[in-house]
């Protein structure tokens, strides 16, 4: 079974992935309102002129994509971190894994012990 210190980082990690997905999320949504046709996260922040888009703060664009693109980056890297976290707890269950198959293995009979009057399970 996992120690109490796999499942606190676990939790500490999902909490953590949560809480960039959530920040991400809302980043996407603002970016998706920004402008008369939104730019949203990949659009031009300038018309076919070059010139910058009138109706859009430009600066503010830029750093919601620049913060977006750190967020999906420390996602990249806190999902490895969870997975191999996840990895070490499901190692540390195979122990009890085992156990569980112990106690399901065929167990041997028991027999009646003329001598005792009893049923002795010889071998356990």
């Amino acid at each position: 079974m996992a120690s109490f210190t796999e499942s606190n980082d676990l939790a500490t990690l999902d909490r953590q992935r949560q809480s960039l997905e959530a920040e991400a999320l809302a980043l996407v949504e603002e970016l998706n309102s920004h402008g008369d046709p939104p730019v949203g996260v990949s659009g031009s922040l300038v018309d076919s002129e070059g010139f910058p888009l009138p109706n859009i703060d430009a600066y503010r664009v830029r750093s919601l994509r620049n913060r977006l693109a750190i967020i999906r980056t420390d996602h990249k890297t806190l999902m490895k971190k969870l997975e191999q976290a996840l990895l070490v707890a499901a190692d540390s269950s195979d122990k009890s894994s085992e156990e569980i198959r112990a106690r399901l293995a065929t167990k041997p009979k028991p027999k009646y012990d003329n001598v005792t009057g009893r049923w002795v399970v010889k071998n356990w």
